[in-house]
């Protein structure tokens, strides 16, 4: 392809990008978002997948088999973790203005400037190599695309190198969208959005690439596999033995890396608005993590089996369509690495920028310059400045030194280096009585190990120290040979990991053992490790003794923050206090604390303790005060704990007192409904007999025939009197307890065939079918009493009867074991039952108060009666029911253990 091709193709995506960025940011400023920030949120973190992922995956996996996933596994492996470790970080940085890792550990371990210097050299030294390879990406790829793969030379002069002015055109858009202003706290949404869309991007491009080699110049992933020389296949069969310890050690890296760099801590943790993001973030990057390592390997194994053997593998992505001819396919698979490196490269930078102006040009001003009006606009310029300088840097590792090395192995050299803040950060969150003792201890020891042992050799290997270094140990001693330190045989970065991680966690600890904390680093340390209860109330419970004029104050921050910004700080601050200056003209100790947090946003924690510190005359805070403010804060949260217990039980006498006196309703309209129900059921029989006994005395002369009829309604009517006498007082005597059951050993299922023999009649007379079905559970028995049983057999059925239409119906009665238990249910095909009613049905005199359908005969109390005789029993009644489907009426019985039943029997 042409040079100018790709170069318009490149300026033209930077271009789409700018402009993405500023269409997203100036939608936030007018309150019209036009993403959701969790899914910004959610595809922004995989600028973890970076032109290593994009073009080193298939070049480790080339070289190592399956081993690239490891990288890709440890994150995975991290995401049930999140809401513990990520959400407590993401919160205390909110709480603290935090927006860098070294000023999240400086600020925990006493504000330590010493910690804050050498977390920012450490981070500086190890990221700007993973930088280069980015730049490396690029500059590789144009070569591939303008001169072919034998043919690209690397070696080119800078004033022709693309990468060159890649790197000034990133430099101006990260001082464009991220350093516009002061305060690092700011979220910078343009510059979300533009990553977001980035990985996206990458993942479309190598989707469509894996695509093509799987599916066009091959028939599938087994295709892949049954058409490459077996020596490529073999590293994808098993996995080689001994491996275990190589891929647990890379996975810990992976896993530390994936909050720990630099731009995954600036995006995961200080550009994060909401804690909830994390929720969807957490299906969102396994999700993507699969897609783009899914035709890793059949690009690997196609290269390998398509491509010359001169080629390096990690230029796979590019030279598989470049051989086949297609162009169009390798502009857009050069789109994906260049998105890929980008996104690394802008977020990446900026972390670094701000990293290196909190803690080395900020503080190395305010100790050296004491004319506060120099301050102004400094963290700006020192943060445009540090972009420069970063980017520069990077570019010339990338000219002399990255060139010689595989993408894979300088990035994972960049990962062993976050993994030496592991301890730290775990220990902040997590163990109260970590110091900075043991901080600096680990950090130094940790470095130290990890230079000796990984960046020690690469400088021998590019020459740039002698051989003898590496080969024979310092002062011939073998046993300190940077590779085989103390005789340990496993790859550098194994080797590496190992050692270092060992020095820094076991300094950390000793440190922090041996050497006492200073009270005021108690007081932040309590404030990490119970963040929760103290981020509602930070200013009250930090710290802070000594004197410090309000107006000296207030100058610093106005050279710093600007006038405007000061006062709308100070006006926030007396909305929620009463008071920030004391008579005497001193500011309040609360206030100190607030504007030594908003300073933190501006210049970080570090620089603001020394602007702080260069104030006021500051006392030293004594473990008392802390004891007592602790004290004090236990004692307000046993009092809101106490206000709130008595709070929750105020309510809930509250929702009792509702609760009893709907009941009390609800017994005033039962009672209404028994006099309305038995006041109208009564009446009805005694009109009825009253008409048939007046026209009986009215006529003597009337025939013996229908005398005998009238007689006959007159007794029925009686009969029917009785028996709502009957159900009245059985339900009073099943509610008060009154009733006495006569329990015995029976058998369910006989007493239910007899019930259905007495009530053939009225199937018979009203044309139900009737079909039955016990199984095996005849000879089943359950302690109960045969004449109660009895009855809730007949009501149930009656109902049955009732509701069916004659000559239409059907009624079906079943019986089935269950696990302990006996279930028999009496189905019918009735008219069913409303699904608002069906709570209601077993409610005495619901009949009466349901004025929603035609008033069937009966009182209303059989439903209501045979629930309390089932519960009696131990059992359960239960229906379902579909208005015009009919109803099905489950009536569950516990089945007793045999020496029960003798029991019962011997009584």
């Amino acid at each position: 392809m042409k040079a100018w091709v790709i170069i318009i193709l490149s300026l033209v995506y930077l271009s789409a990008l700018f402009a993405l960025a500023y269409f997203v940011e100036s939608r936030y400023r007018s309150g019209r978002p036009f993403f959701k920030s969790r899914w910004i949120y959610a595809f922004a973190l995989p600028v973890y997948c970076t032109a290593w992922t994009y073009y080193g995956s298939v070049g480790k996996a080339v070289q190592d088999g399956w081993e690239f996933l490891t990288i890709y596994l440890g994150p995975v492996l991290t995401i049930p973790l999140w809401w513990l470790v990520l959400r407590k970080m993401i919160r205390i940085c909110k709480v603290q203005r935090i927006s860098t890792l070294p000023d999240f550990v400086a600020n925990r371990y006493d504000k330590s400037l010493t910690i804050s210097v050498l977390s920012s050299v450490f981070i500086v030294l190890g990221i700007i190599p993973y930088i280069s390879i980015q730049l490396k990406s690029i500059a590789s790829s144009f070569q591939i695309l303008t001169r072919g793969v034998q043919h690209a030379d690397h070696s080119t002069y800078w004033i022709y190198d693309s990468a060159f002015y890649l790197s000034m055109i990133l430099a101006v858009f990260i001082i464009v969208f991220v350093f516009r202003s002061l305060e690092t706290t700011e979220k910078h949404r343009g510059l979300m959005g533009a990553i977001a869309a980035d990985s996206i991007v990458k993942l479309f491009a190598f989707l469509i690439l894996g695509g093509y080699v799987t599916y066009f110049l091959f028939d599938g992933f087994g295709d892949v596999f049954s058409r490459v020389e077996a020596s490529a296949v073999g590293k994808f069969e098993r996995i080689a033995p001994g491996q275990s310890i190589e891929w647990l050690v890379l996975m810990l890296l992976s896993m530390a890396a994936i909050m720990l760099l630099p731009r995954q801590f600036q995006v995961a943790v200080a550009e994060n608005e909401n804690e909830n993001d994390i929720r969807t973030a957490a299906w969102i990057l396994p999700l993507y993590l699969l897609l783009i390592n899914l035709f890793v390997v059949p690009i690997a194994l196609a290269g390998s089996a398509m491509l010359p053997a001169s080629v390096d593998p990690d230029s796979y992505v590019l030279a598989l369509p470049l051989s086949q001819g297609q162009t169009a396919l390798a502009a857009i698979t050069f789109l994906g690495g260049f998105s890929a490196s980008v996104a690394m490269i802008i977020v990446s930078t900026s972390a670094l920028s701000m990293i290196l102006s909190n803690s080395l040009l900020v503080p190395l001003v305010l100790k050296r310059v004491e004319n506060q009006r120099l301050y102004a606009n400094l963290p700006l310029k020192s943060r445009r400045l540090a972009v420069w300088v970063i980017l520069f840097v990077a570019y010339f590792f990338y000219k002399f030194i990255a060139e010689r090395f595989p993408l894979a192995s300088i990035g994972l050299v960049s990962f062993a280096a976050m993994i030496q803040f592991a301890p730290l950060v775990l220990g902040a969150l997590f163990w109260r009585d970590g110091n900075r003792h043991g901080a600096q201890w680990g950090l130094i020891g940790g470095f130290t190990v990890w230079a000796y042992t990984l960046v020690l050799p690469t400088l021998v290997d590019v020459g740039l120290l002698p051989q003898t270094v590496s080969a024979e140990g310092p002062f011939g001693l073998s046993w300190l040979r940077p590779e085989r330190l103390f005789g340990m045989q496993h790859s550098p970065i194994v080797h590496g990991t190992i050692w270092s991680l060992l020095v820094n966690t076991s300094l950390y600890f000793l440190g922090s053992l041996l050497k006492a904390q200073s009270p005021k680093e108690r007081n932040m340390a309590e404030f990490y490790y119970d963040i929760y209860d103290y981020s509602a109330k930070s200013e009250e419970r930090l710290v802070w003794k000594g004197h410090l004029d309000y107006d000296d104050l207030i100058k610093v921050c106005e050279n710093l923050l600007g006038s405007v910004r000061t006062k709308e700080l100070v006006q926030d601050f007396s909305s929620r206090f009463d008071a920030y200056r004391k008579a005497n003209g001193q500011a309040d100790p609360k206030f100190v604390n607030y504007m030594e947090q908003v300073l933190s946003g501006a210049v970080g924690s570090s620089s603001a303790r020394l602007l702080i510190s260069s104030l006021a005359k500051e006392e030293e805070v004594e473990l008392k005060d802390v004891i007592q403010l602790l004290k004090h804060s236990s004692e307000t949260d046993k009092l809101n704990k106490e206000l709130k217990a008595r709070s929750q039980e105020l309510r809930r006498r509250t929702e009792e007192l509702v609760l009893a006196n709907d009941r009390l309703k609800d017994i005033d309209e039962e009672k209404d409904d028994f006099i309305s129900t038995v006041t109208h059921e009564l009446r009805t029989p005694l009109t009825s007999i009253k008409a048939f006994v007046e026209i009986i005395q009215d006529n003597p002369e009337i025939e013996e025939d229908e005398r005998d009829k009238f007689l006959t309604h007159i007794n029925e009517e009686i009969d029917r009197m009785t028996r709502l006498i009957n159900e009245v007082l059985d339900m009073e005597k099943l509610e008060s307890g009154s009733t006495q059951l006569s329990i015995q050993p029976i058998r369910p299922v006989a007493i239910l065939e007899d019930t259905l023999l007495t009530m053939e009649h009225l199937f018979h007379s009203k044309g139900i079918h009737l079909s039955t079905d016990f199984g095996d559970t005849e000879d089943l028995r359950i302690a109960g009493d045969t004449d109660r049983l009895k009855q809730v057999f007949i009501n149930v059925l009656s109902n049955a009867a009732k509701y069916v239409k004659e000559d239409e119906g059907r009624v079906r009665v079943t019986a089935t074991l269950l696990n302990k238990g006996l279930r028999i249910s009496i189905v019918d095909n009735g008219r069913g039952i409303r699904k608002e009613n069906i709570d209601r049905i077993f409610d005495k005199f619901f009949q009466a108060r349901d004025q929603t359908r035609k008033k069937q005969k009966g009182s209303g109390l059989g439903l209501s009666i045979t629930k309390r005789i089932v519960e009696l029993h131990g059992g359960m009644i239960s229906v379902e029911s579909e208005p015009g489907k009919g109803a099905t009426f489950s009536m569950t019985f516990p089945l007793e253990r045999q020496d029960q039943l003798a029991t019962i029997e011997h009584e």
